[in-house]
């Protein structure tokens, strides 16, 4: 290895032995665990840098400046930072991680306090540095604490959780994930003598599908979405980890080349999340083409039903809006557009609701557009092959001149929710999924009950290949809309990625418990059955 190539290197500092506090035994097996993991992926990890068991505030002091201020670093080495053990505080807003000797009363005299840290990572010539931070807060090492038994420790972890969030997370430049269950909850898995959040990151380094990028890689985003989508599935743990990635560039701590996507299989994979886009499409279309018939004009349930049509119901409701007609012409007018798209294929669906969405701004200009569409509604599907002079009787929509930045989409920080949903569902169509995951983020912090924005987070997880994640949001919108239709076949397809069959079954199950006669998942579940027979054992269905 020549002297400027990017090396890995690691320092564990894993603490089970304690004079004045309770020992944790499970840290011992955390540490060895991540030696063994970290070495095995080629991290250089001297003796020195093995700090386990029973460890002197001296000793894990001058590793850390060794560590991380050493003049053989390389800007290009990365840099891994591991500690497992105690965290103290001392009321005055001190933050401690807790050696061998540590005085709980006065931490400060042999404590490693997490601002000595942060300082010495920021003096690193390294600019790629990762703290992984497993801190077990007890009350009786927090001031504070007034609870008793397992109401004291969740108080005590709560404090121990804002004082890593003070320190680490919106620090600059750092790279951070951090846990800070109590005693109780931290070793809270069967036969695995170790730390739940430790257990999830060694897992994910070990190259777990979930935690490793398109490209093969585990970056600290997928291995922090892995361990958080993990630890959501034993509610007695949930937490979300503290973390803060906001390093610059990319920081790969493990590569998995024979887990990297093809582009064959990464273009399959976002068509597969999809799918169910234009499949939602038709099933809402024909549900909202029966309630306008019952109708002379649109009331609040046609209305409602329209809405629900994906991507493209909130348009036709304004093209009805702005409509000069009365009320009974235009409700003909866009029930004669609903039994249209009603007849013809899904394909169709998507390539007329796409361009629909695509020229919205030129469409709502146009106050006669609801009766063009009415009378012609084939003239959008083919505008873009023969575009029609703006004065042609049969122009829909007028040619949109090209713009250098036309194809640049910018996330809102500020406004209306409505409008970063909008541009989150743009971002998604053109397959710009990182920044629609964004976009719905934003949504969701301003309206929690935003279920259509939950719906198309977890639709953009699924697009970017992070099934688990995805499926703990579809889980959150269907905890608010049980019936919704949609979210289950998007459930069902992220399941069948992950080879879940029998939860891919399930949620089929429960589409046709809702509609008996939907001919999409009868299809779909007799295909899964028929691919997966002899797999799993014999089940009964509704």
């Amino acid at each position: 290895m020549s002297e400027n190539e990017e090396k890995k290197k690691a320092l564990i500092v894993s603490v089970s032995d304690y004079e004045n506090l309770e020992n944790l035994d499970f840290c011992k097996n955390d540490g060895e665990e991540m030696y063994t993991t970290l070495s095995n992926l080629g991290y250089d990890i001297p003796d020195d840098r093995k700090l386990i068991g029973n460890v002197q505030d001296m000793a894990v002091k001058k590793a850390i400046v060794d560590f991380f201020r050493s003049t053989s670093n390389n800007t290009t080495d990365t840099l891994l930072f591991y500690f497992s053990g105690h965290g103290v505080l001392d009321g005055y807003e001190g933050r401690y991680f807790a050696t061998s000797n540590i005085n709980s009363e006065i931490p400060e005299e042999n404590g490693i306090a997490f601002e000595f840290l942060t300082q010495q990572m920021d003096r690193s010539s390294s600019r790629k540095t990762i703290a992984i931070i497993d801190c077990c807060f007890s009350g009786s090492a927090v001031p504070g604490v007034t609870g008793k038994g397992m109401s004291g420790e969740i108080e005590a972890e709560k404090l121990g959780r804002e004082a890593l969030s003070k320190q680490f997370k919106n620090s600059k430049g750092k790279c951070v994930l951090a846990s800070s269950l109590s005693q109780r909850r931290s070793f809270n898995l069967p036969d695995k003598k170790m730390s739940a959040f430790t257990y999830f990151i060694v897992k994910g380094l070990q190259g777990k599908k979930e935690s490793v990028d398109k490209e093969g890689y585990v970056t600290p985003e997928k291995l922090d979405e892995y361990v958080f989508s993990e630890l959501s599935n034993f509610k007695e743990l949930a937490q979300t980890p503290v973390r803060n990635l906001s390093i610059s560039g990319r920081l790969s701590l493990a590569h998995y080349p024979n887990l990297a996507q093809t582009e064959k299989s990464q273009k399959e994979n976002q068509e597969n999340a999809k799918q169910g886009i234009w499949t939602d499409a038709k099933n809402a279309i024909h549900s909202a083409t029966e309630e306008i018939k019952k109708n002379s004009e649109i009331d609040d349930f046609s209305e409602y039903a329209i809405d629900k049509v994906p991507v493209v119901g909130p348009i036709f409701l304004k093209l009805y809006e702005k409509s000069s007609l009365d009320e009974e012409e235009k409700t003909k007018q866009i029930l004669k557009i609903f039994q249209y798209l009603n007849n013809i294929d899904e394909e169709k669906v998507e390539e007329f609701c796409k361009l629909l969405r695509k020229h919205r701004d030129d469409i709502m200009k146009d106050s006669q557009i609801l009766g063009k569409l009415s009378d012609n509604p084939n003239s959008l599907l083919t505008y873009q092959k023969t575009p029609i002079s703006k004065n042609s009787d049969n122009n829909v929509i007028p040619p949109k001149e090209n713009s250098k930045n036309s194809d640049k989409k910018e996330i809102p920080t500020k406004g209306n929710f409505s409008e970063i949903y909008d541009t989150g569902v743009s971002l998604f169509m053109d397959n710009k999924f990182e920044d629609a995951a964004q976009s719905f983020d934003k949504v969701t912090k301003l309206n929690p009950d935003f279920v259509d924005a939950i719906r198309f987070k977890g639709r953009s997880l699924a697009a970017l290949n992070r099934h688990k994640a995805a499926i703990f949001y579809f889980d959150k919108a269907l905890q608010k809309i049980p019936n919704d239709i949609i979210v289950l076949f998007l459930k069902a397809n992220s399941h069948f990625m992950l080879n879940e069959f029998e939860n891919s079954i399930d949620c089929y199950d429960n589409i046709l418990k809702i509609q008996p006669n939907n001919k999409v998942a009868i299809q779909k579940l007799n295909d899964l059955k028929k691919n997966t027979k002899g797999r799993f054992g014999r089940r009964k269905h509704s």
